[in-house]
C-alpha cells in the first residue's frame, strides 16, 4: 500500500533532518533539532505524528500515538529525563499511548477529557484500522482484541497557561476546529508551534460531529497573527515541518470557500475542497459548516 500523500507543497520542510534508530519497525523517528523529535507511524494511512520536546529538567511528548508499538521505548532511547504526555485532543490516534506513561495532561474541555479518560473500545479501533488502511503490523497486535485503555488526567491545561520545562517554554494555546478542546504549543526556544490537528498538509477532517467549523475559521485567524514569530509548524500528520507561510495558504482557501468560489467534491460522508498540498473535509449538509 502506497499511503503517502502526494504533496506537491513547496512549503515544506522535511528534507534534509537526521533519521534515528528506532526500536519498531512501526515508528520512524527524525531530529529537528538537539532537543526535538518527529515520532512517525507512516505504516497507517493517517501518517499521525507525535513530538517529544525536551527541556533541561523534563520533557514533553505531545500526543501518544495509536497505541499500536511501544512509544514509551521509543522515547526512553531518546532521554532519560521524566516525560510528561499533552494530549493534542482526544481523538484515538493521539491518545493509544497514554497508558505507558504517568503524567497525562489535557485541556479544560470535558468533550476531550471524557474520551481520554474512557478510551476506545475494539469496536471503535477497528473502524480506522479498516483493511488497506495499513501495513505490517506489529506481530503482537491482534485487530481481534486490540484497544485504547481510558487513562486519568493528571492536570488540566488553559489557554494561554505555560510549562517551563527548564531552558525552555511551551505556551499552551486553545485550537478548537477538528474537536472543542483541541490544542496547539508554541516553543519559545526554537520557535516552534506545534499544532495538533488544526492544520497539516493532507486532508483536514472538520465533517465529524464534534467538529466546528467557525472556530476552525477563528483559530486559523488566529494562528495568523503569530506567523511573524514562527520559525516553522510542526502538524500531527503526513509531514513534520512546514514552513508557516502555510498559515496563509489555509487563509486563504478558507475564503474561497466562505466566498463560494472553490468547488468541492462530494464523497461518502463529506465534500472535499482540494488545495495545492492540502484538502479541507466538510459536511456534506449545512451542520457544522458554513
Amino acid at each position: 500500500m502506497d499511503n503517502k500523500w502526494p504533496h506537491s507543497e513547496p512549503r515544506l520542510m522535511n528534507a534534509g533532518f537526521k533519521k534515528m534508530n528506532a526500536k519498531s519497525d512501526w515508528f520512524e523517528i527524525y531530529r529537528i533539532n538537539t532537543l526535538t523529535y518527529a515520532i512517525l507511524e507512516p505504516k497507517h494511512i493517517e501518517e499521525v505524528i507525535s513530538y517529544l520536546i525536551i527541556g533541561e529538567r523534563q520533557a514533553v511528548l505531545f500526543d501518544s500515538g495509536m497505541g499500536i508499538a511501544d512509544i514509551r521505548a521509543e522515547v526512553s532511547a531518546l532521554t532519560k529525563l521524566p516525560i510528561i504526555v499533552i494530549n493534542s485532543h482526544s481523538h484515538y490516534d493521539h491518545i493509544g499511548g497514554n497508558h505507558l506513561f504517568d503524567e497525562i495532561w489535557s485541556f479544560q474541555n470535558e468533550f476531550e477529557n471524557s474520551r481520554i479518560r474512557k478510551g476506545y473500545a475494539n469496536a471503535e479501533c477497528r473502524k480506522y484500522m479498516s483493511e488497506g488502511s495499513y501495513i505490517d503490523l506489529p506481530s503482537d497486535i491482534d485487530l481481534n482484541t486490540f484497544f485504547v485503555p481510558g487513562t486519568r488526567i493528571t492536570k488540566y491545561l488553559h489557554h494561554q497557561e505555560t510549562i517551563d520545562l527548564g531552558g525552555r517554554i511551551l505556551t499552551v494555546h486553545h485550537t478548537p476546529g477538528e474537536t472543542p478542546g483541541a490544542i496547539s504549543l508554541y516553543d519559545d526556544l526554537y520557535n516552534i508551534f506545534f499544532t495538533g490537528d488544526l492544520l497539516h498538509p493532507g486532508g483536514m477532517w472538520l465533517y465529524q460531529t464534534e467538529s466546528n467549523w467557525n472556530e476552525f475559521v477563528s483559530s486559523i485567524d488566529y494562528l495568523g497573527t503569530k506567523v511573524n514569530d514562527i520559525k516553522f509548524i510542526c502538524p500531527a500528520h503526513n509531514e513534520f515541518c512546514v514552513k508557516p507561510e502555510f498559515v496563509v495558504d489555509v487563509k486563504q482557501a478558507i475564503t474561497q470557500i466562505n466566498n463560494h468560489t472553490a468547488t468541492g467534491i462530494i464523497k461518502e460522508k463529506f465534500k472535499a475542497f482540494d488545495f495545492t498540498g492540502f484538502s479541507i473535509y466538510l459536511p456534506l449538509s449545512s451542520t457544522n459548516s458554513i
